[in-house]
């Protein structure tokens, strides 16, 4: 009963390492800005550059928004966002 709770157990791990390792992780989970805007305007190289400054500052803004919220979070300061 030891060696079958034991073996099952190890059978366990191995299974769980190697979907662990066959899974790569993706790097980011969205496409980035550059991707979004070569496949809206793939003829338009000053739309391209638009859409990716567009982009870049809602992003900044997003973060900028995000880090607010957790440092008033932090000092327990509410925040209507």
């Amino acid at each position: 009963m030891k060696k079958l709770v034991l073996f099952s157990m190890a059978a366990a791990m191995i299974a769980g390492a190697a979907t662990l390792v066959t899974a790569p992780a993706p790097a980011s989970a969205r496409p980035s800005c550059g991707d979004r805007a070569d496949w809206l305007y793939p003829y338009d190289k000053r739309a391209r550059k638009a859409y990716k400054r567009a982009c870049k500052d809602r992003r900044e803004a997003w973060e900028d928004n995000r880090k607010a919220w957790k440092k008033a979070r932090k000092r327990r300061i509410w925040l209507d966002y």
